[in-house]
């Protein structure tokens, strides 16, 4: 119940920043706006599941006793939609579109991939830190 005004208010600060961002100048680069010179992106380490009353062994899926959700193994806890916006980053599009039941429709983007990519854009290798490899599909 609380998801709706948390993802609504989220969604007011990005609209807010792709609006404001491209308006004011870099002072450190010049000719480039902070939105050409700033990455927006949000993440989170896991996924919740409350799309279903109970799975096949028994545990709820729902809204549990403390009227939260629950991490169970299905699609909605394994894949997650992560926006990222500014800079070099091309927008309009999805990289891996998922199915009404959350499934990926194509090969899913490993968390670690996107951390390498991260990293690459900011000119850092994550060779030592990550070892996934960056993913050149998310600037083009």
């Amino acid at each position: 119940r609380g998801l709706p005004p948390l993802a609504a208010s989220l969604g007011r600060a990005l609209s807010a920043l792709n609006f404001v961002l491209p308006q004011i100048a870099d002072p450190d680069v010049p000719g480039k706006s902070y939105f050409d010179t700033t990455l927006v992106a949000v993440t989170s380490e896991f996924g919740r599941d409350n799309t279903s009353d109970s799975n096949t062994d028994g545990l709820t899926v729902g809204f549990n006793r403390g009227d939260g959700s629950d991490h169970h193994g299905t699609n909605a806890c394994r894949y997650q939609a992560l926006p990222i916006m500014g800079g070099v980053i091309p927008g309009g599009r999805m990289l891996v579109p998922t199915d009404d039941q959350v499934r990926p429709m194509g090969d899913p983007i490993a968390s670690p991939s996107l951390l390498a990519t991260f990293l690459a854009a900011l000119g850092v290798d994550p060779s030592p830190y990550v070892s996934a490899p960056p993913l050149p599909e998310v600037y083009g």
